[in-house]
């Protein structure tokens, strides 16, 4: 398909939609990453400005509908330039797939725990935790979707990347001919199997394992055979890769005996692994041979029934290969192979990155970087210090950062069914080729080229990690500068990023942090008092301190008592200060046919979340003042709803906060009849949907440990990935919403009655204490 956009150094994504996309490597999955393409022009901000939109959170695998052209729009296209960011994007997208430290966060999964289990009867509990192991909720068994993984992360991004390089002329033959090219697809294309494994679930099972299998018994015309993959020194990745195909199976039933299955057993055979596992030993204790030789004694499919069972009864062999190759697989034996591990069994260290020294001086610095075409948007930078058991020194710099270009083209992710609801529910990308950047890193003289991680694709985090002697002077108390540069292009000119040191500022101890608000003056007249009502309830539930954004400047009068009095800080008009005029122009103007407001939404929550490292334990996230914290717990150490209420349940977590990144929270809708008379929103409404199925639902939003927190997504969010290999995950806890915490969602006191008296018709008087 043709990419549509316009813009002189765009670099656009082209188009596939379903199975109906043209496959590159026969007998391998095609690649169907992004659901539309859609421009419009939008003349206040400009003749050049395009917008290149898709649906947000559709995952890939899925049919979906390619939905309409926008209104008043028109077509427009760019030019790939991918080159101008990393380099030649084949090479780029090879250099992403051979290093397992860099997929590991795309497919690892979370540890988490219940916070029923957190306490003990009623006291919290201060040994270590029992964490069960599950993947993040890529896609919710029932209701909506568009609370899940985006297709716009950095692992989907590079894998579309490559597709679109191999498309080149001669870039096919070029890549079989390479071993590095040939074994960075087949990696590729077992990672797009697992994610695709865990999303689909049992319905398409069949269809995605067959694919897989034509993918690992390559015949050497599309892929080396995976003997060859491991003899050319990538066993490491090749076999963390394929356990991740193994850790997803675990979350599937176990299909039925095929056929072919009960042939293979009449004839003798079985799926026994045993002569593999016993060559392996033999060839490590010996310190010689082929770990090749040694996996080719494993049972053929055949004899398995199907790749399904052959991947879960391989575990434990290739776990035992895994940990004969290396730190690479090294690092994902601690975390991705651990099946369903505890914290009793393996002792669970620190997780922080080090003492937090240094935050980024400047709230936003957006860089044009100079001879690139491309605006480098930074929102936040932490500097930690860490000692470390060589006698040396760990700094571990973290760049928050977004690209676009310069020239008036915005990428876009939208949700909705209308053209009304894809304007509105819109969100802005950072380039595609960000992930790929070879971004190098220099501080004090000692430099490291980073890694880029990008969970959701709306923003991404790069991490140095810079060993210094533990004799190097330390760290000052002073502004520090870091040097920032990209390998691929020396010509490029990035200027100096100023870190501050940690202030000894006023400590909250929870905080919290608004999306871009807009509109006071139409809020206020849906319901009149909300915007201080929803501020004083959750002051009273144990919040000190709110950071409030807007898109449009309109929020300053209404917060000036809170500003004045230090309970809040005022961000006016995000868009402006994060994107510049364009963003602006889509932000600020409701009767603009464009009209966007929360473009950049999910950038500024990380600005929020980021701004109060050093300065809060813990930052919850409300979207906007219809979204209420409702404490349900009845446990002793929380004793209920009511004043206070949020700081005793996070005190329950007190103990373990050092290796949690979030405690995540869903949402259970209110409506229903008003009740006649009542002022404020939690009086006027005291029905709510049964909520049978809200424990089971994605999250609705999230309390983050700001030092452990990576990035947000709109409504999930997701931990830093781990320092180094081995180091313990972060635990996420799962908050139930009928027995522990909840927010409550008012949706129908801002306009239509969207949750009506047959859906919303459980009578609920929890929030009676702040009815008045």
């Amino acid at each position: 398909a043709t990419p549509l956009c316009c813009g002189r150094h765009m670099a656009a994504l082209s188009v596939a939609h379903g199975r109906a996309q043209p496959r590159f490597w026969p007998g391998c999955f095609s690649a169907v990453l992004l659901s539309m393409t859609l421009c419009g022009g939008f003349p206040p901000a400009g003749e050049g400005l395009c917008l290149l939109e898709r649906l947000q959170h559709e995952p890939y695998w899925d049919e979906v509908s390619s939905g309409q052209s926008l209104e008043n729009g028109r077509q427009c296209s760019c030019p790939e330039t991918y080159e101008s960011v990393a380099g030649d994007p084949l090479d780029a997208a090879v250099a992403f797939l051979e290093h397992w430290s860099t997929l590991a966060p795309y497919v690892s999964p979370f540890p988490y725990v219940r916070f029923a289990d957190v306490i003990s009867d009623g006291v919290p509990l201060e040994r270590s935790l029992s964490p069960t192991w599950r993947f993040p909720s890529w896609r919710a068994a029932a209701g909506p979707t568009h609370e899940t993984m985006t297709l716009s992360d950095g692992f989907n991004a590079v894998w579309q990347m490559l597709q679109v390089a191999l498309q080149r002329p001669g870039a096919r033959n070029r890549c079989l001919s390479d071993a590095a090219c040939s074994s960075a697809v087949l990696v590729g294309e077992l990672l797009r199997a697992a994610r695709g494994l865990l999303a689909a679930g049992t319905s398409q099972r069949g269809d995605e394992l067959d694919e897989l299998q034509g993918a690992l018994l390559g015949d050497g015309d599309t892929f080396p055979h995976w003997e060859q993959v491991l003899r050319d020194g990538r066993g490491h990745v090749f076999l963390s890769a394929l356990l991740s195909i193994a850790a997803a199976s675990l979350e599937l039933p176990p299909s039925p005996s095929s056929r072919s299955e009960q042939q293979e057993e009449r004839r003798g055979k079985r799926c026994d692994f045993g002569g593999a596992s016993v060559a392996m030993l033999q060839m490590m204790e010996r310190g010689d041979g082929e770990l090749a030789h040694a996996l080719s004694k494993a049972p053929p499919v055949a004899a398995c029934g199907g790749l399904h069972r052959w991947l879960l009864e391989a575990r434990p062999t290739l776990r035992l290969a895994a940990s004969s190759v290396g730190a690479g697989a090294g690092h994902h034996r601690e975390s991705v192979l651990s099946e369903r591990r505890t914290a009793e069994s393996t002792p669970r260290p620190e997780s922080s990155a080090g003492r937090l020294t240094h935050t980024l001086c400047e709230d936003v610095l957006r860089l044009l970087v100079q001879m690139g075409g491309q605006v480098l948007h930074i929102h936040g930078a932490s500097l930690f210090e860490q000692g470390l058991a060589n006698g040396r020194r760990s700094l571990r710099f973290e760049l928050l950062h977004f690209m676009s270009t310069d020239d008036e083209c915005i990428r876009l992710t939208v949700y909705g069914k209308t053209p009304r609801e894809r304007n509105y529910y819109a969100h802005a990308l950072t380039l595609p080729a960000n992930h790929l950047m070879q971004l190098n890193c220099s501080i004090g003289g000692a430099h490291a080229t980073s890694r880029i991680v990008s969970y959701f694709g709306y923003d991404a985090v790069a991490y140095c990690e810079i060993e210094v002697p533990d004799t190097a002077e330390r760290i000052a108390d002073s502004v520090m500068s870091v040097e920032l540069n990209v390998a691929s292009l020396p010509s490029w000119t990035i200027e100096p990023i100023k870190l501050c040191p940690i202030l000894p500022l006023r400590r909250f101890r929870i905080a919290a942090c608004t999306q871009p608000l807009h509109g006071f003056d139409y809020l206020e007249g849906l319901s009149p008092g909300l915007l201080g009502q929803w501020l004083d309830y959750h002051f009273a539930l144990g919040i000190e301190h709110f950071t409030v954004l807007d898109a449009d400047g309109s929020f300053g009068d209404p917060l000036r008592s809170y500003v004045h009095s230090g309970r809040a800080e005022y961000v006016p008009r995000w868009p402006r200060k994060f994107g510049g005029p364009v963003y602006d122009a889509m932000a600020s103007d409701p009767s603009a046919a464009q009209f966007r407001p929360i473009l950049l939404e999910v950038e500024a929550e990380n600005l929020c979340l980021w701004r109060y490292r050093g300065r809060a334990d813990w930052v919850v996230v409300l979207h906007s003042p219809d979204e209420f914290l409702h404490v349900a717990s009845e446990a002793d150490v929380v004793r209920g709803p009511g004043p206070g209420s949020l700081s005793r349940f996070l005190d329950a977590l007190e103990p373990q906060r050092h290796g949690l990144s979030h405690v995540e929270l869903r949402q259970v809708l209110y409506g229903g009849p008003e009740v006649a008379g009542a002022t404020s929103v939690p009086g006027r409404f005291m029905h709510r949907e049964d909520g049978s199925e809200a424990p089971t639902s994605v999250p609705h939003t999230f309390i983050a440990n700001v030092l452990n927190i990576a990035q947000a997504g709109v409504h999930p969010a997701r931990a830093r990935p781990a320092a180094s290999a081995g180091a313990e995950p972060l635990v996420v806890v799962h908050a139930d919403p009928m027995t522990d915490l909840r927010v409550n969602h008012y949706i129908n006191a801002l306009g239509a009655k969207r949750c009506g008296d047959r859906l919303c018709n459980t009578y609920d008087e929890g929030m009676s204490w702040a009815a008045a």
